[in-house]
């Protein structure tokens, strides 16, 4: 039986642990936030239990390690990992992601399937509003205004489902940090106790370190997506067997999202660029971004297509051909940069964007990532907890 401290906190929590939760869990919900975000108490335990299965099959075939999830309450940052230095003690990891995130997380979907003019074909888009408010991307000030929720019931578990695997995302992120001993590399190299990612993480770093934050943040992103592809796929092959274990709109709700391989792909997308777009909507430009911790997300964006098109094809037994795709994820991109831009109010200026996402500057900058990257493995490797995730 887990035994706790007078701090709430598990015993085996290290003080520098205890120092990194309470520096990051500055800022709370107001109560009808967390009292609605408490009614999804299922949501949180089918995606912790997931999390917790995946992490058993990819995390500690190499070095066993105890592991530690944490809901913060906190409105201040999304997610971050840390681990304990294995020289002192019991070594362990620890992943955190915020009340604040899944708050956010779930708040963007429903707002984009409350629309009528968004994925049209999916339930019954007669039942949406054409007058939504414009959806704040950002922490609010006041929340006491309840989640938007699409009036279609087979909407609102469509809209849960792109939520969950966004959601499932960010810890897959963050486990991909410790897998492949990122975390190491931040304490022995750069002194840091944790990895931070999502809103407010981002920080002006020199041109070279830049480049080496910003090569393990797409790196943890590949690896995430790999996983997350492999659980997705898996579920919609599978889905047919729990039809009778489920309520039918659950059920017909699973089916809009991963029914086919081409829904479960864009399911995957589309959940993940809108959680990356939504942490930065601005446009890309050729000014410098060396100097940022972590990537735009234009550019983890083009690259996670880019890592589609070839893990697709491995999971599943009648892809589609290479071109066809790539064409078919772009247009889910576009899809969904539209409907970003359409639930925050902003200008849909999709030739902009389209010119943003696959400029020359943006493949140079991937590829710079790429090479910091190559000159980490040796460090990486090392430390690394895995031995099978394909790369």
């Amino acid at each position: 039986m887990l035994q706790l401290g007078e701090d709430g906190l598990p015993l085996y929590y290290t003080e520098e642990l205890k120092r990194e939760i309470e520096k990051r869990t500055m800022q709370g919900l107001a109560p009808n936030k967390q009292e609605e975000l408490h009614s999804y108490a299922p949501f949180l335990k089918s995606l912790l239990d997931q999390i917790v299965g995946t992490t058993e099959k990819y995390l500690y075939d190499k070095r066993r390690i105890n592991i530690a999830y944490a809901v913060l309450r906190s409105n201040s940052l999304d997610a971050f990992s840390y681990s304990s230095d294995k020289n002192l003690g019991e070594h362990f990891d620890f992943i955190g992601i915020s009340e604040g995130k899944i708050s956010r997380t779930i708040d963007i979907f429903t707002t984009i399937l409350s629309s009528k003019d968004s994925f049209f074909g999916y339930g019954n888009t007669d039942l949406e509003r054409d007058d939504l408010p414009p959806l704040l991307l950002m922490p609010r000030e006041d929340n006491s205004e309840p989640y938007t929720r699409p009036k279609c019931a087979l909407r609102r578990e469509a809209a849960m489902t792109f939520a969950m695997t966004a959601t499932q995302f960010v810890l897959l992120h963050e486990i991909t940090h410790l897998m492949h001993g990122h975390l190491e590399w931040h304490r022995e190299i750069k002194g840091s106790t944790a990895i931070v990612d999502g809103l407010g993480a981002n920080r002006a770093v020199s041109d070279t370190d830049g480049m080496l934050y910003q090569a393990l943040e797409l790196d943890a992103d590949q690896g995430a997506l790999i996983i997350l592809s492999e659980m997705i796929t898996s579920a919609s092959a599978n889905l047919h067997q729990m039809r009778n274990e489920v309520s039918e709109v659950y059920y017909q709700g699973q089916e809009m999202c991963l029914g086919t391989t081409e829904r479960a792909i864009r399911t995957v997308l589309y959940s993940i660029y809108i959680l990356m777009r939504s942490e930065y909507p601005g446009p890309w430009t050729e000014r410098d971004f060396k100097k940022s911790s972590h990537p735009h997300p234009l550019l983890r964006a083009r690259l996670l297509v880019l890592k589609l098109s070839e893990i697709i094809p491995r999971l599943v037994e009648r892809p589609m051909s290479s071109e066809g795709l790539i064409t078919f994820m772009w247009a889910i991109v576009l899809e969904a940069e539209q409907d970003l831009a359409r639930a925050t109010g902003r200008d849909k200026d999709i030739v902009t964007f389209a010119e943003s996402l696959r400029s020359k500057a943006a493949g140079e900058h991937l590829d710079e990532a790429t090479r910091a990257y190559q000159s980490l493995r040796p460090f990486l490797a090392e430390n690394s907890r895995c031995t099978h995730l394909p790369n």
